[in-house]
């Protein structure tokens, strides 16, 4: 992560858009089910109180996030959360964001960052304890194509895998195939994705996010 709070001699931010070319700044924050959302600014066109006001999103637009009559919000990055991103193809500065109301930039209740956040000052008012951690299990899935068809007379879905079982012959290529239900934690060459996954830790890592272990599920 780079932290550009501007303390203990922290990166500045001018200086580091300019040196590094920054075309844009985007802006993130989770919705109450746990999505990802942004606001992209140019950074010719970044504006003085963008760290301090934030930039306006409708949240009453989001899924249970917010009721028309009081969905103006503002999303405020945090100076000390911010990262390169590279799924942009310009050089692109992410910060992550809170949620505030627009009108008095309150905190808003359902922006799962204040939760947590409240939630750790809580513990520590009553004493309970310093710190909470919040450790995500991530699990996915990684298909190389998926065919679908939907008519009159009939309908079909089909997943076509590298690891696919080999009760399915045809979905799996010629790679090494996985028999139902024997996935769990198995070795290379079963295990088709550990050099993918090998990368995905070392990005996550790159932005200051710890990560236990990974293994094939």
């Amino acid at each position: 992560m780079l932290d550009f709070t501007g303390k203990n001699g922290e990166l500045d931010l001018r200086s580091y858009i300019e040196k590094e070319s920054i075309k844009s700044i985007d802006l993130k924050f989770c919705d109450l089910l746990g999505s990802w959302r942004h606001v992209t600014v140019p950074a010719d066109s970044m504006r003085e109180d963008l760290f301090t006001r934030g930039v306006g999103v409708d949240g009453s637009s989001i899924p249970e996030f917010a009721d028309v009559n009081k969905g103006d919000m503002s999303i405020i990055p945090d100076l000390g959360r911010g990262f390169i991103d590279d799924a942009f193809n310009g050089t692109t500065l992410s910060f992550i964001c809170d949620v505030h109301h627009a009108d008095d930039l309150s905190p808003h209740h359902a922006d799962p960052r204040g939760v947590a956040k409240r939630a750790e000052e809580l513990l520590r008012s009553l004493d309970i304890a310093d710190e909470i951690l919040f450790i995500p299990e991530l699990e996915y899935y990684i298909f190389e194509q998926v065919d679908y068809f939907a008519g009159e007379e009939e309908a079909y879905w089909k997943i076509i895998s590298s690891e696919g079982s080999p009760k399915y012959p045809d979905t799996a290529g010629d790679r090494w195939k996985i028999p139902e239900g024997r996935g769990y934690i198995v070795t290379p060459p079963f295990d088709a994705y550990m050099n993918m996954r090998e990368q995905i830790v070392e990005r996550l890592q790159s932005l200051g996010i710890g990560v236990k272990y990974h293994h094939h599920e």
